[in-house]
C-alpha cells in the first residue's frame, strides 16, 4: 500500500454556515485554498448526525426488515432497522435504543460491523452498522406520525429478489447485507477491532 505523504491537504481559510435546520443538518460553505494555491470561494460541505444501521437475524437466519414510506424517494422500500445517534449517546446504546423503538425486538448479541461515511466530498454524518442477534420480541413498537412502518422477516433470497426489483435499494441498507453476509467477516471484523 502506497504512502499517502505526497497527498496534500486543502488549507480551509474560512467556514459560514449558510443553511441549518438542527438536529439534521447543517449547509456549510467553505473557502478554500488548493494544494496548488487556487482559491475556491463556494466549496460547499453538509453535515448530517452520525446514525446507527441495524442487521437483525432471527434464530431461524431470517432478517428483520421494515416496510416504510421515504419522501425523499416518493415510494414505500425495504429498509433496515436505523436511526440518529442522539447526543451524548454511545452507538450501540442508540442501535439497542432503536432496534426496540421501531420493532419491539431485543437483541442478546451485538457485533459492532464498523463505522462507514457515505460522501467523505460533503458528507461528515458516519454510519455505524450492527449484526443483532438472538432476537426477543419484548415490547409493541412505538408509533410515530413521522415513520409509519411494518416489520417482517425475509431470508437472504427474498432480499436479493428486493433488491433486483428495487424494493430495496438504499446504499446503506446493500452495503450493510453485504458487509454481514460476506464469508470475510470474520477477517474484516479483526481488522476493524
Amino acid at each position: 500500500m502506497k504512502s499517502n505523504a505526497l497527498i496534500k491537504a486543502w488549507k480551509t481559510i474560512s467556514s459560514s454556515v449558510v443553511f441549518e435546520a438542527n438536529p439534521w443538518l447543517k449547509i456549510i460553505q467553505d473557502t478554500v485554498e488548493l494544494p496548488n494555491k487556487r482559491i475556491v470561494d463556494d466549496y460547499y460541505r453538509i453535515e448530517t448526525q452520525d446514525y446507527v444501521l441495524i442487521y437483525a437475524k432471527s434464530n431461524e437466519g431470517k432478517v428483520l426488515v421494515e416496510r416504510q414510506y421515504k419522501h425523499g424517494l416518493g415510494k414505500t422500500t425495504i429498509t433496515f432497522p436505523a436511526g440518529f445517534i442522539d447526543k451524548d449517546e454511545k452507538p450501540l446504546h442508540a442501535a439497542q435504543r432503536e432496534l426496540l423503538e421501531e420493532t419491539g425486538f431485543q437483541a442478546r448479541t451485538w457485533k459492532h460491523l464498523g463505522t462507514f461515511i457515505l460522501d467523505g466530498t460533503r458528507n461528515y454524518g458516519k454510519a455505524h452498522y450492527f449484526i443483532a442477534e438472538g432476537l426477543d420480541y419484548i415490547a409493541e413498537p412505538q408509533k410515530s406520525d413521522m415513520e409509519e412502518l411494518e416489520v417482517s422477516f425475509l431470508s437472504i433470497d427474498e432480499l436479493l429478489s428486493a433488491i433486483a426489483q428495487g424494493e430495496l435499494s438504499l446504499l446503506p441498507g446493500i452495503s450493510i447485507m453485504a458487509i454481514a453476509t460476506n464469508p470475510l467477516f470474520e477477517k474484516l471484523q479483526k481488522i476493524i477491532e
